[in-house]
């Protein structure tokens, strides 16, 4: 049997930075050589120019938010009309929220904490938010946070690899999370 090594967040993060700075000039060039950037790609109704522009925006969003030193602005990088990452993410069904009040505690391994209350259609998001009573604790790990969030991974394999886990007073809640909140 293999040995079971810990988690080290600051190793893991240098690891993908590394990953990340060779990636990104491999796609520079593979988008600087596609002969027709207005041609059809593998994701409906985006081109082959749409998904480089999606790769480059998350590359910035998530390698700025990540960093948490705030040499990025990605909100200065948006197109005239767009709101920030924040308020986009807050922006809800309001339908879906209306008459729901819960409180979630996102744990983020390696990460920030994020405070998420829903109350009757408002969504709040606050990073390192004041103690408080949760209806539901969420422990993620961040890759598969974000898979699930981009529908990328569904939930119950991330749950069976032990990713995220709920917890709290009404950890049932878990899934709805899912239902309230954008996709980034």
């Amino acid at each position: 049997m293999g040995t079971v090594t810990g988690f080290d967040p600051v190793t893991e993060h240098e690891r993908t930075r590394a990953a990340l700075a060779a990636a990104v000039p491999r796609l520079v060039r593979l988008l600087r050589d596609a002969p027709d950037l207005d041609a059809a790609s593998g994701v409906p109704v985006w081109t082959v120019g749409d998904v480089g522009a999606h790769l480059a925006a998350v590359y910035l969003a998530y390698t700025s938010v990540a960093s948490g030193d705030g040499a990025m602005d990605r909100d200065g990088l948006l197109p005239p009309g767009d709101v920030p990452f924040a308020e986009r993410i807050a922006a809800l069904d309001k339908e879906e929220a209306r008459g729901v009040r819960i409180a979630f505690d996102l744990v983020v391994k390696g990460g920030p904490r994020l405070a998420i209350v829903v109350d009757d259609g408002t969504m709040t998001v606050t990073r390192d938010a004041p103690s408080r009573a949760y209806d539901c604790r969420l422990t993620v790990a961040p890759t598969a946070f974000l898979l699930v969030s981009f529908r990328r991974m569904p939930v119950w394999q991330a749950i069976a690899r032990g990713r995220m886990r709920a917890g709290g007073r009404r950890p049932w809640l878990a899934p709805r999370l899912g239902r309230l909140v954008a996709t980034p």
